[in-house]
């Protein structure tokens, strides 16, 4: 008898270890954009504070965001992830936003994040 239900709590660990797998794929490619989404924009938030923090005469904002464009950031405005915009500058903040290839939460349109850079500290929204 503990044969048998040795082999029960073996098939069950493969019966459940399979259906969480199965979950796990289906998730994965938009779990990936996501991250990598959020991977992009923490660089080019980087990439902002840098520039608010240097000097107007080494190409910088000098304390200021304000001037700062997206090609102070990225290179291309798209990549294997997705595409950046920049949505809002100020002199304190600056408001960056990626659009991926996969879709959201909601299955129906592509996964969204947006990052507010500040001098000192970023803040991330996932839209999507």
């Amino acid at each position: 008898m503990k044969m048998h239900w040795c082999w029960l709590r073996c098939l069950l660990v493969a019966v459940m270890s399979l259906a969480l797998s199965q979950t796990v794929v289906a998730d994965d490619p938009a779990s990936a954009n996501r991250e990598g989404l959020k991977i992009c924009l923490h660089n080019m938030a980087a990439r902002a504070q840098r520039y608010y923090h240097t000097n107007v005469y080494d190409g910088g904002g000098a304390g200021s965001f304000a001037t700062c464009t997206l090609a102070h950031l990225i290179s291309r405005p798209e990549n294997a992830y997705g595409s950046f915009s920049l949505v809002s500058t100020s002199a304190t903040q600056i408001v960056l936003y990626g659009t991926g290839i996969e879709d959201g939460y909601d299955q129906a349109s592509p996964t969204e994040v947006t990052i507010t850079v500040f001098a000192d500290s970023v803040s991330v929204v996932v839209n999507n």
